[in-house]
């Protein structure tokens, strides 16, 4: 977790436009959005990470996701499953993430 704030209890609220993430979370599949999902319940600023491209190819389907059992793993990032609860705090970016060669 990335947290940047000045108030020691790490509890005021962000705006979308300070420029400050209290959370970056790389990969939108199941634990990605999930995270993304209760981070923004706690009040955190919040921006998801995916290349766009589904890792998790041989996972048909989701169970125990968001209460959306059976839902087919592209589904939840193709679309606005999300904009229900968090749309106004979890920006979402297509970006790559590589390891440095160690």
């Amino acid at each position: 977790m990335i947290k940047a704030t000045n108030d020691p209890n790490g509890s005021a609220p962000r705006t979308a436009d300070d420029g400050v993430l209290d959370v970056v979370v790389v990969g939108a599949g199941a634990a990605g959005l999930n995270a993304a999902l209760l981070s923004e319940r706690a009040r955190r600023k919040v921006v998801v990470l995916d290349a766009g491209e589904p890792r998790n190819a041989p996972a048909a389907h989701m169970y125990g996701f968001l209460s959306r059992d059976g839902l087919a793993a592209a589904f939840a990032i193709n679309t606005d499953l999300l904009d229900e609860d968090v749309d106004h705090a979890v920006e979402q970016r297509r970006a790559a993430v590589a390891g440095d060669g160690r």
